[in-house]
């Protein structure tokens, strides 16, 4: 493998590494997180699950919410707790209210974030061409304050969402909450109530877990810039002379170091979506961000966001890398002794141990991804320094000395490619790096070497593709389950059309209340994550960002001498910013969507229903026989209506699911093969399968986000209705 090769190889892979691509590739690995669906599924079910209520509440006779059984509820939404009928019409304003509130804060979510890109565009033009740091300092902090202030209106307008929703839950559980009392016995009142305070004291060991993880992650984001710039000035001091190729890497991982603690920061926003959709439920409590997940875990989650190894897996796996080179990097394939002992104090031995050593005491071994990564480091750590012990002995002149380190090494590349994999998933982040001012330029170097070079270049593309593949694998079945879902609706409303209208009793509502519920709890969960997106991005900016600007430009002014495989501190800087500003283009480029999606469904199904359910309450005005039976007809009639709306919007979101399934299916195909036909020629290897230790992860990936998905979806509000009857 010669360095012209090499030098091929890496000009293919800046070609299909340019900013635009990675930030579409990083895009469409967060999609499938965001749980999109879940604002299509939920509306038009629960404005047909409200219409259902009035339909059947017409037949009933009216009576009051309060009894004696349930004086000690208390009630903070429901104004009318004397008539259940009119409770249910309050229920009707409310929902109308909330829906209303969605279509237009939506709506100034989709005109803000799609004006984010062009903000965030001359913030980076301003970051890449600024003629001196001077210009950076002075001009950078205008643009930092506009994309706050988008970000802020996107926030405020998804948190009137999330209000109107918690208003409608609300008043939804608190009619539940006083019904099943009426339909349940004292034992039964007695062990819901049980149940209900260990609930709610779940919720808050979850909560306060999950708010400690969250101060985890901003400290962990608020440091990572120093301790990255720090590891730079390192390398540039201790790497020796002429060792560019783990100079070349060195840059690339503390590039990465940055990238992936904004990632984690943003990650958070899917732990408080899932913890405030299925809190106190039984599900993975991992996913939710209580507790410690399996080790294994692939899905976002507050333990490993909050874990520092999460963001240092790479680092390890280069440092590693370049043991590997230092004991079989030499002539033949022989120990590098020259580079191992250097000289000048720049010993490659050295910097690689210190550095290992660095990273281990940053490690917590309480976390997920720690505790995961601990036994390899120890392991590295070990062979270094038997290495650099034996390099200052007779033994050295053995060429074989160091033959017995070589299988471990590669086994250990092998897991640490694993661990890596886990950690880009977890972030939600494709494996390669935006080609950009602190793109390594390509040296020459000997043929082991140069194969060492692109075995790693290769990983960081097989990343990408894997991490892709398992993109489209995640939505093709959270698409699949979205459509199950909207079948399920239709049984829903076929089955509650089946009660009859004359007999129906507050037991035969419950269910039907306890769907509704259930719906309204998810749409306020999906309002809180978009909320908690964007309160992220605003944070970011002023927190981290903006009192960061006057010490990158003194960095960018003061240190340009400061070269690592020809890349300055300066040029690793002005990356290390574009890398964090690709955050809130990320968030802009998903809640677009987002609310794009919405929009037309909202303007299509979700609008024209919900101003017909207040009408659906019927008071039957003839009592004589022959005025009941056409009453009942009357009832019947809105039943059947109802049944055909439904349906017919579950046909047409169906419809949209599939058109948007075979679009993203689409574009993740035209990636994959414009990474293909772009490297086929200058590196063959891609041709050859993923490795299994990436894919072993991915397909992992795949499964373990359908398993989670299902769990969430499966979970039923706090009150199971077959444990009250």
């Amino acid at each position: 493998m010669s360095s012209t090769e090499l030098a091929d190889a890496r000009n293919a892979i800046s070609r299909v590494s340019r900013g635009k691509d990675v930030n579409e590739d990083s895009w469409m690995t967060m999609w499938c997180n965001a749980n999109w669906g879940d604002l299509l599924q939920p509306a038009p079910l629960s404005i047909a699950l409200l219409g259902s209520l009035m339909v059947i509440a017409s037949s009933t006779d009216d009576f009051s919410l309060l009894s004696a059984e349930n004086t000690n509820v208390k009630l903070l939404y429901t104004k009318y707790p004397t008539s259940f009928k009119t409770c249910l019409q309050q229920m009707v304003g409310e929902g109308y209210t909330a829906f209303e509130t969605a279509s237009h804060e939506m709506t100034r979510i989709h005109n803000a974030s799609s004006q984010l890109p062009a903000v965030i565009k001359t913030s980076v033009m301003i970051i890449m061409n600024g003629v001196s740091p001077v210009e950076v300092e002075t001009l950078l902090p205008i643009q930092l304050e506009a994309v706050t202030e988008l970000a802020e209106i996107c926030m405020d307008a998804s948190q009137s969402c999330e209000k109107a929703f918690t208003r409608l839950s609300g008043l939804a559980q608190e009619i539940l909450e006083c019904a099943t009392f009426r339909v349940g016995t004292a034992e039964q009142n007695i062990r819901r109530n049980e149940t209900h305070l260990a609930i709610l004291e779940q919720e808050k060991r979850q909560e306060e877990q999950m708010l400690k993880e969250a101060r985890d992650v901003t400290d962990l984001m608020k440091k990572s810039f120093g301790e990255a710039e720090e590891e730079f000035k390192t390398a540039v001091n201790n790497i020796p002379s002429g060792w560019d190729i783990v100079g070349m890497h060195a840059v690339e991982s503390l590039t990465n170091l940055i990238n992936s603690a904004g990632n984690a920061f943003l990650g958070m926003a899917n732990v408080k979506g899932h913890f405030s959709q299925a809190a106190g439920l039984e599900v993975d409590v991992g996913y939710l961000g209580s507790g410690t997940p399996a080790t294994n875990s692939t899905q976002p989650n507050g333990p490993a966001l909050s874990d520092p190894a999460v963001t240092r897996a790479q680092r390890v796996l280069q440092l590693v890398s370049a043991l590997s080179l230092l004991i079989s990097g030499g002539p033949g394939g022989k120990p590098d002794w020259d580079r191992i002992r250097g000289t000048n104090d720049q010993s490659g031995g050295l910097f690689v141990e210190a550095s290992l050593e660095r990273i281990r005491d940053r490690l917590d071994k309480t976390k997920p991804i720690s505790a995961k990564l601990l036994p390899t480091l120890e392991q590295a750590l070990r062979i270094t320094k038997a290495v650099n012990k034996i390099s200052g002995t007779f033994q050295s002149s053995d060429d074989k000395i160091c033959d017995t380190y070589k299988p471990q090494i590669k086994n250990m590349i092998r897991s640490l490619e694993g661990i890596v994999t886990q950690c880009n998933l977890i972030l939600q982040q494709p494996g390669s790096v935006p080609t950009g001012p602190a793109t390594p330029r390509t040296v020459s170097t000997s043929s082991s070497v140069a194969k060492a070079a692109i075995e790693t270049a290769k990983f960081q593309v097989d990343q990408t593709r894997a991490n892709l593949e398992a993109a489209r694998g995640s939505y093709d079945k959270a698409s699949a389950r979205l459509i199950e879902g909207q079948k399920e609706i239709t049984r829903t409303i076929t089955s509650m059309t089946s009660l009859s209208l004359e007999n129906a009793t507050l037991k035969d509502i419950l269910p039907v209340l306890m769907k509704a519920l259930k719906s309204f709890t998810t749409l306020r969960a999906q309002f809180s994550q978009l909320t908690q997106f964007f309160r992220n991005v605003a944070s970011l900016i002023k927190d981290v960002m903006r009192p960061q600007v006057s010490l990158w430009t003194k960095n960018m002014e003061a240190n340009s001498k400061m070269i690592l495989a020809g890349v300055t501190l300066s040029d690793w800087v002005r990356q290390a910013m574009y890398q964090q500003m690709m955050i809130p283009l990320k968030v802009s480029m998903l809640s677009e969507r987002i609310a794009q999606t919405y929009l037309r469904v909202s303007d299509l199904y979700i609008m024209p229903a919900q101003r017909e359910v207040g009408h659906m309450l019927q008071f039957q005005e003839d009592t004589s026989e022959q005025g009941r039976v056409a009453f009942a007809v009357k009832l019947s009639q809105a039943q059947t209506k109802l049944q055909e709306k439904s349906e017919i919007a579950s046909q047409k979101i169906l419809q949209l699911v599939a058109e948007d399934q075979k679009k993203f299916a689409l574009a993740v195909n035209q990636r994959l093969d414009s990474i293909q036909s772009t490297l086929g020629r200058a590196l063959p290897a891609i041709n050859e399968p993923i490795p299994r230790q990436i894919t072993d992860v991915t397909e992992a990936h795949v499964e373990e986000f359908d398993r989670q998905k299902e769990a969430v979806e499966n979970a039923v509000p706090m009150y199971d209705i077959d444990d009250l009857m």
